[in-house]
Protein backbone atom coordinates (compact mmCIF):
# COMPACT_ATOMS: atom_id res chain seq x y z
CA UNK A 1 0.00 0.00 0.00
CA UNK A 2 0.96 3.15 -0.53
CA UNK A 3 1.83 5.52 2.04
CA UNK A 4 1.96 9.22 1.41
CA UNK A 5 4.65 11.64 3.14
CA UNK A 6 5.17 15.60 2.82
CA UNK A 7 7.62 14.91 0.35
CA UNK A 8 6.52 13.17 -1.78
CA UNK A 9 7.04 14.20 -5.73
CA UNK A 10 5.22 12.15 -8.07
CA UNK A 11 3.62 14.43 -10.62
CA UNK A 12 0.19 13.97 -8.79
CA UNK A 13 -2.25 16.41 -7.43
CA UNK A 14 -4.13 15.73 -4.36
CA UNK A 15 -7.05 14.68 -6.18
CA UNK A 16 -5.27 12.71 -8.50
CA UNK A 17 -3.77 10.58 -6.38
CA UNK A 18 -6.99 10.28 -4.11
CA UNK A 19 -8.68 8.96 -6.97
CA UNK A 20 -6.02 6.71 -7.79
CA UNK A 21 -6.41 4.91 -4.15
CA UNK A 22 -9.68 4.68 -4.88
CA UNK A 23 -9.85 2.58 -7.86
CA UNK A 24 -9.76 -0.69 -6.72
CA UNK A 25 -13.21 -0.13 -4.98
CA UNK A 26 -14.90 0.41 -8.20
CA UNK A 27 -13.32 -1.17 -11.04
CA UNK A 28 -12.56 -5.09 -11.16
CA UNK A 29 -8.74 -6.46 -11.11
CA UNK A 30 -7.35 -6.00 -14.96
CA UNK A 31 -9.74 -2.91 -15.91
CA UNK A 32 -8.32 -1.68 -18.52
CA UNK A 33 -8.33 2.67 -18.29
CA UNK A 34 -7.70 5.44 -20.61
CA UNK A 35 -6.53 9.06 -20.59
CA UNK A 36 -4.69 11.58 -20.59
CA UNK A 37 -1.02 10.18 -18.59
CA UNK A 38 -1.16 13.79 -16.93
CA UNK A 39 -4.51 13.12 -15.62
CA UNK A 40 -2.68 10.24 -13.41
CA UNK A 41 -3.62 7.46 -15.98
CA UNK A 42 0.33 6.81 -15.87
CA UNK A 43 -0.09 5.52 -12.38
CA UNK A 44 -3.23 3.37 -12.50
CA UNK A 45 -0.77 0.19 -13.11
CA UNK A 46 1.05 1.00 -9.50
CA UNK A 47 -1.95 2.36 -7.03
CA UNK A 48 -4.25 -0.30 -8.17
CA UNK A 49 -4.89 -4.03 -10.14
CA UNK A 50 -6.09 -2.09 -13.32
CA UNK A 51 -3.87 -1.42 -16.29
CA UNK A 52 -3.77 1.49 -18.33
CA UNK A 53 -4.31 1.42 -21.82
CA UNK A 54 -1.32 3.38 -23.27
CA UNK A 55 1.73 1.91 -21.37
CA UNK A 56 5.19 3.83 -22.19
CA UNK A 57 5.45 2.63 -26.05
CA UNK A 58 7.67 5.46 -27.73
CA UNK A 59 6.38 5.55 -30.06
CA UNK A 60 2.61 4.32 -29.44
CA UNK A 61 0.59 1.86 -31.36
CA UNK A 62 -1.56 2.81 -34.24
CA UNK A 63 -4.84 2.67 -31.63
CA UNK A 64 -3.35 4.52 -28.84
CA UNK A 65 -2.15 7.09 -30.85
CA UNK A 66 -5.49 7.06 -32.64
CA UNK A 67 -7.29 7.69 -29.51
CA UNK A 68 -4.82 10.14 -28.12
CA UNK A 69 -6.18 12.91 -31.33
CA UNK A 70 -9.57 11.15 -31.16
CA UNK A 71 -11.45 9.79 -28.29
CA UNK A 72 -13.64 12.98 -27.74
CA UNK A 73 -15.33 11.72 -30.74
CA UNK A 74 -15.83 8.28 -29.36
CA UNK A 75 -20.03 9.41 -29.89
CA UNK A 76 -19.88 9.79 -33.45
CA UNK A 77 -16.74 7.83 -34.69
CA UNK A 78 -16.95 4.35 -35.16
CA UNK A 79 -13.09 3.71 -34.85
CA UNK A 80 -13.08 5.20 -31.40
CA UNK A 81 -15.16 2.31 -30.22
CA UNK A 82 -13.46 -0.02 -32.04
CA UNK A 83 -9.90 0.79 -30.69
CA UNK A 84 -11.83 0.98 -26.99
CA UNK A 85 -13.84 -3.11 -27.31
CA UNK A 86 -10.57 -4.83 -29.25
CA UNK A 87 -8.45 -3.35 -25.95
CA UNK A 88 -10.86 -4.25 -23.82
CA UNK A 89 -10.82 -0.53 -22.34
CA UNK A 90 -13.80 0.01 -19.76
CA UNK A 91 -12.91 3.29 -18.00
CA UNK A 92 -11.74 6.31 -18.54
CA UNK A 93 -9.67 9.02 -15.93
CA UNK A 94 -10.02 12.79 -16.64
CA UNK A 95 -8.81 15.62 -15.03
CA UNK A 96 -9.11 19.62 -15.53
CA UNK A 97 -5.87 20.66 -15.51
CA UNK A 98 -3.42 18.56 -17.83
CA UNK A 99 -0.35 20.05 -18.53
CA UNK A 100 1.19 22.02 -21.03
CA UNK A 101 3.36 19.07 -21.87
CA UNK A 102 0.85 16.99 -23.15
CA UNK A 103 -1.81 18.98 -24.11
CA UNK A 104 -1.09 18.89 -27.84
CA UNK A 105 -0.59 14.89 -27.77
CA UNK A 106 -3.21 13.85 -25.80
CA UNK A 107 -5.89 16.67 -27.02
CA UNK A 108 -8.62 13.22 -27.76
CA UNK A 109 -8.68 12.63 -24.39
CA UNK A 110 -8.50 16.57 -22.70
CA UNK A 111 -11.40 17.48 -24.78
CA UNK A 112 -14.09 14.85 -24.54
CA UNK A 113 -17.43 15.67 -23.10
CA UNK A 114 -18.52 13.37 -20.85
CA UNK A 115 -22.13 14.12 -20.81
CA UNK A 116 -23.00 11.14 -22.75
CA UNK A 117 -21.66 7.92 -22.97
CA UNK A 118 -20.26 7.94 -19.64
CA UNK A 119 -20.92 6.68 -16.49
CA UNK A 120 -19.42 9.15 -13.66
CA UNK A 121 -17.76 6.35 -10.59
CA UNK A 122 -15.82 8.74 -8.63
CA UNK A 123 -14.81 11.58 -8.48
CA UNK A 124 -12.18 13.89 -6.14
CA UNK A 125 -11.91 17.37 -6.66
CA UNK A 126 -11.01 17.90 -10.64
CA UNK A 127 -10.33 14.27 -10.81
CA UNK A 128 -12.51 11.76 -12.40
CA UNK A 129 -12.99 8.17 -13.20
CA UNK A 130 -15.59 7.08 -15.83
CA UNK A 131 -17.61 3.87 -17.12
CA UNK A 132 -17.29 4.18 -20.86
CA UNK A 133 -20.59 3.22 -22.17
CA UNK A 134 -20.75 4.47 -25.59
CA UNK A 135 -19.10 1.66 -26.76
CA UNK A 136 -21.68 -1.13 -25.71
Amino acid sequence: TYERSDDSKIGLTEDELELLLTLDQHLEPGTVVVGDPDSGVAWVNIFSEARQFQGMRIPPTAGQAYLAENFDSIMSDPKVCEIVNEGGIEAFIQTESPTKEFERRYVGFNATDTGAGFELLEQVGEARLYRITACD
